[in-house]
């Protein structure tokens, strides 16, 4: 059973939103557990490679004596995964890398980790692969006013290979910032391309993402007109990195505090996830879409906070038409979160769940903390903080 009810903005109908879960599939099995000098607590979105190995950062563990997280891989194919650490954080290296990585079309890896090995504001890193290893490089080292302090979030990176991304506090105001690295011949400098005030044009951002013309997207999760969190864009011109607010969250029947980054269509439509606020002040996945010069706000799904899940984290995945993604509680296994799934059918969006999670100590995982991803064929690939013999995560995998 579901409720519907339809949605109004502004006067116009724009589409209709449904609430509570509808029956849990469960074709959840686990490939990898963390634990065993393999990291603990992966927290960021995998990245899968084309030969179906994926990637992802744990914030601590490691062979490294302080224990500081790891990047790691998980390989071998549907019934023999392997699961190892390609690098090891150290008090030298930085630590606390809860934002995954990237790829090049070299091969190499690029991410962020929380901890630098300077100011202690994290860093941006780089891992090549080096005859079997992978050898590390700092590309930069944040240090608070000047440049931001703790990169949250993926980076993004462009056409000629440069990079992008955001940090949560730090920068001209303290509020955080979008950097960006240049990328001249393997020489990299840094830029600030905006610092966020904490007024109306938001502050402490969670992601970005760029369009094919260089315009860039991201969340913040306080901060706007009504304090609640943003959507904005930065654009350039004549050098120069301007920032619009898009939507402030926080006005009558929205959701507040967006997480994560924003997913987008062909058509240029924005989709993400608001942890709090909706109909049921569980948190909502909302779209953003253009209507002349202005953009308007819909809320796609209201969570109630129940079997459909809870304070849904970390944005969504826009994939094969649908939308996918996790809350760390909820559902109607115990409370351990779910994975689920929004499709839509003549304007109105239902949410089916496709795994529900038990309380930490079960052994398919608890509290899912990063958006899935999808591949090809549909199966869903994502990772929880908790599960395994120790509760230090595991990598799970979906077959629809």
């Amino acid at each position: 059973m579901r409720a519907c009810s339809p949605l109004v903005v502004a006067g116009a109908l724009v589409g209709t939103m449904c609430f509570a879960a509808p029956a849990v599939a469960q074709r959840e099995t686990v490939i990898a557990s963390f634990g065993h000098g393999n990291g603990r607590y992966p927290a960021a979105r995998l990245y899968e490679d084309r030969n179906g190995n994926f990637f992802g950062t744990a914030e601590l563990g490691g062979k490294a004596s302080d224990k500081l997280g790891t990047v790691f891989e998980v390989s071998g194919g549907k019934h023999a995964w392997a699961t190892k650490a390609i690098y090891n954080f150290s008090l030298l290296t930085g630590g606390f890398p809860e934002g995954g990585v990237i790829r090049d079309m070299s091969g190499a890896l690029y991410g962020t980790a929380g901890l630098g090995d300077e100011d202690g504001c994290g860093n941006v890193f780089e891992l090549k692969p080096h005859r079997g290893t992978w050898a590390e490089m700092t590309l930069h080292n944040f240090s608070y006013s000047d440049d931001g302090c703790v990169p949250v979030g993926e980076l993004v990176h462009d056409s000629a290979g440069d990079l992008y991304g955001v940090t949560g506090i730090g920068g001209t105001n303290g509020e955080g910032t979008v950097f960006e690295l240049l990328n001249a011949g393997g020489s990299w400098s840094y830029a600030i391309l905006y610092s966020f005030a904490a007024g109306t044009d938001g502050n402490r951002p969670q992601g970005i993402r760029m369009d094919s013309s260089g315009t860039i997207y991201g969340t913040t999760a306080s901060g706007g007109v009504n304090g609640e969190g943003t959507v904005f864009e930065l654009t350039q011109k004549g050098g120069a990195w301007r920032e619009s607010i898009l939507h402030s969250f926080g006005g009558a029947g929205d959701g507040s505090n967006p997480t994560g980054g924003l997913g987008e269509d062909s058509a240029g439509n924005l989709y993400g996830a608001a942890r709090a606020g909706g109909a049921y002040g569980a948190g909502t996945v909302y779209e953003l879409s253009r209507s002349g010069k202005n953009w308007i706000e819909a809320t796609l799904y209201s969570f109630t906070g129940g079997s459909d899940g809870n304070q849904p984290y970390d944005g969504v995945t826009l994939a094969k038409g649908a939308l996918y993604g996790v809350t760390p509680s909820g559902g109607s296994a115990g409370g351990g979160g779910v994975v689920y799934r929004l499709t839509q059918s003549g304007g109105t969006w239902t949410e089916t769940v496709l795994h529900s999670f038990p309380l930490p100590g079960g052994k398919d995982g608890s509290e899912p903390s990063a958006r899935p991803i999808v591949d090809k064929s549909g199966v869903v690939y994502g990772v929880t903080l908790d599960g395994a013999e120790n509760n230090f995560g595991r990598v799970y995998r979906i077959v629809p």
